[in-house]
């Protein structure tokens, strides 16, 4: 662009913007800066000077898109070219980068731009040394792994401004949007990644998860298998599968027979500790426990840790804690100091943990990560102590290669003893599988919504992987025996529209689409679960339970209808209110649903008293008395221990650590009678690491 020689009010206006952005006032700096655009608004300098600004915040993404809206003004400006040619290298857009670099050696030097660029912006060279991962994607990763959700995000965005084509960080984003519930913007960033990359499991292994909480469970289950098909070895994309296949209803049982026996397959090739590991222990009063967790944070799961740890009896137990995850707060910090001792291990391999457990002399191994993200299966079921039990989630020990007892209680036994694995056995809880302390912190119990309204609300969770058509079908006949009763769905940080359609769609299906409401409040006010204010009566998830919202309904005053079904993972919500005293509430198929809640619908009085009273009957019960609770898990602890030391000291010995039959290495779900176990075919790559 064509300028004066000698424009000294120009060279004037430019020394003070250029000062404004060394002193790091960028308000003054815009407004000088979009003072001289609204003076000359062809002039490319002004953009120039905002990209300075945007590139002194490390803000790379706006400053590349100034640069180049000053370069389209003035495409014959050397600095403008070079800043661009320098901005792309360092952010790994190289064909980008060469291009401006290349273009700039035919381009002239505008004498009045050329003294503002700092030394980052004036030399290629330098910058193709410096390139490195961008500040803004590592601080992203930083965060995720820290649990600071939202400021993992707003590195992404800032990212993802600077270089569109950075795979990585769209499947970063996915992941902080599939922590926070945001299903939609969690399925567009993995698509975006899977474009970019085809190759990288991580994306349809996030993607399979994000569309199973939308309820497209078929779709989920081609992105798993195609994660699977990525990394044929991968125990982590084997768990991810199975733990989602939870999901799906009843029928499908020989799709998680198949993912079973796939992780089994995963599991057996895992390498393990060339150490002999020796099973000598110190004699000691107390028999040690270890917790394995990934979720030693604020958590719903911690809840119920910590209601464990404050109630162990020190004079019996020592307690140490193997702490899987990066996040730190002050929960981590409180349940660090019911632990007499602490280990980080999110960074260790399994073989050398196989020895640091051994070293550690741990009686007892209580594994609570069961398949969820960041689990340790691989060294669960290298058996590193002489005693392992799994606890807290799903598949809670069952079929779970390295465990040798399964907790069930009065609900889950039978189906517990149906589905073990070879070599475990099922241990009875005197006082239930869930115990936590009391909500002090929760508001006091309010008046009956039905008062008011002269018909029952019923609530439930609006999580589209939890409200399956199953339970939309279980629900509606709830619906249909109480007279013009509504349904409130929530309980959850955001509601997407999608999900709104489709599951008003899929009430309709019954003839319920009128009916259906969403509870879309601010966040303050979920905070304080006004959500269960609203409602008369907490209709539970099918086939997948919940657990802690059952526990917050019946503290709220709100009776909770639970269908039991076949499965761990349809018990649960029985398990809780067989806990809580009110096994009345427990539903064998959609009759039983449907006569709760006509009943409840007939005597709001009768109701009304029910919501008034249920705090403190509760507050009494097994599930809210976790010393009970702790106390019936320390006794299987001593019987379990006291099998194994006799078994090991018996002369025949042998593999037999906890029962008479030899717990077997790949203890798995048994295969139907007169049928053998699928063969699980080895990968080209596993057949040449083993010389086949």
């Amino acid at each position: 662009m064509k300028r004066p020689k000698n424009d000294r009010e120009l060279v004037k206006k430019l020394v003070e913007v250029n000062q404004l952005i060394a002193a790091r006032k960028g308000t003054e700096a815009i407004e000088r800066a979009e003072q001289m655009m609204r003076e000359s608004p062809d002039d490319p300098i002004g953009y120039f000077l905002l990209g300075l600004y945007a590139f002194s915040q490390n803000n790379f993404g706006d400053a590349i898109k100034l640069f180049d809206s000053a370069h389209e003004r003035d495409p014959d400006c050397r600095e403008y070219a070079d800043c661009l040619a320098i901005l792309y290298t360092v952010t790994g857009k190289l064909s980008d980068g060469l291009y401006f670099a290349k273009l700039s050696t035919t381009l002239d030097s505008d004498p009045y731009v050329s003294p503002l660029i700092p030394n980052q912006l004036s030399n290629y060279f330098e910058a193709l040394d410096r390139i490195q991962p961008s500040r803004h994607f590592v601080s992203a990763m930083m965060s995720f792994n820290a649990g600071k959700i939202d400021d993992a995000i707003r590195s992404c965005e800032l990212e993802l401004k600077q270089n569109d084509q950075h795979d990585l960080c769209y499947t970063l984003l996915g992941k902080c949007h599939l922590k926070l519930g945001n299903y939609a913007k969690a399925a567009g960033a993995f698509h975006a990644a899977t474009h970019l990359n085809r190759k990288n499991a991580d994306n349809p292994s996030g993607l399979g998860s994000t569309l199973c909480h939308l309820g497209r469970f078929d779709e989920a289950l081609v992105c798993h298998r195609r994660a699977l098909d990525l990394e044929p070895e991968s125990v982590d994309r084997a768990t991810a599968a199975l733990l989602d296949a939870d999901f799906l209803p009843d029928s499908l049982e020989p799709v998680r027979v198949e993912l079973r026996d796939d992780l089994a397959a995963r599991i057996a090739t895992l390498p393990r500790s060339e150490l002999k590991i020796h099973r000598g222990r110190t004699q000691r009063d107390r028999i040690r426990v270890a917790y394995l967790c990934n979720v030693f944070y604020d958590s719903e799961q911690a809840r119920f840790i910590a209601a464990l740890f404050a109630n162990h009896d020190r004079k019996r137990f020592e307690i140490v804690g193997y702490q899987q995850s990066i996040v730190k707060d002050t929960v981590s910090v409180d349940l660090q100091s019911h632990t007499g001792s602490w280990r980080e291990i999110f960074d260790i391999q399994d073989s050398v943990m196989e020895l640091i457990i051994n070293g550690d002399e741990i009686d007892v191994l209580v594994d609570l990560c069961g398949y969820t993200q960041g689990n340790r299966a691989g060294l669960v079921a290298a058996r590193p102590a002489p005693v392992q039990l799994a606890w807290l989630e799903p598949p809670y020990g069952i079929g779970v290669h390295g465990i040798d007892v399964v907790l069930s209680d009065g609900v889950t036994q039978r189906s517990d003893e149906a589905s073990v694995g070879d070599g475990q056995r099922t241990a009875p809880m005197k006082h239930g599988l869930f115990a936590l302390s009391p909500f002090t912190f929760l508001p006091k119990v309010g008046e009956l919504p039905a008062r008011s309204a002269d018909r029952l609300t019923f609530g439930g969770l609006c999580d589209l992987a939890r409200l399956t058509p199953e339970a939309a079908a279980l629900w509606s006949r709830a619906l249909g025996a109480a007279p013009r009763s509504k349904l409130l769905l929530g309980d959850v940080d955001t509601i997407a529209p999608a999900v709104k359609d489709r599951l008003v769609d899929l009430f309709g299906h019954f003839g319920m689409a009128d009916r259906v409401m969403f509870w879309d409040a601010q966040p303050e006010d979920r905070l304080k679960i006004e959500f269960f204010r609203h409602i008369d009566v907490l209709l539970d998830t099918y086939p997948v339970a919940g657990r802690l919202n059952i526990c917050k309904a019946l503290w709220m005053g709100v009776p909770v209808l639970s269908r039991k079904g076949m499965r761990r993972v349809s018990q649960i919500g029985a398990s809780l209110l067989a806990s809580a005293g009110r096994p009345e509430w427990i539903c064998d198929g959609p009759d039983d649903m449907a006569r709760l809640a006509a009943s409840f619908a007939r005597d709001l009085d009768a109701l009304a008293a029910t919501r008034r009273q249920l705090r403190d009957s509760v507050a009494t019960s097994d599930l809210f008395s976790p010393k009970r609770f702790v106390q019936s898990l320390e006794e299987i602890y001593v019987a379990t221990v006291a099998k194994a030391k006799a078994a090991a000291a018996a002369p025949s010995g042998g593999n037999s650590v906890l029962w008479d039959k030899p717990a077997a290495t790949t203890a798995g779900r048994r295969p139907a009678k007169g049928k053998k176990r699928p063969t699980k075919q080895k990968s080209p790559a596993r057949k040449a690491r083993r010389g086949k």
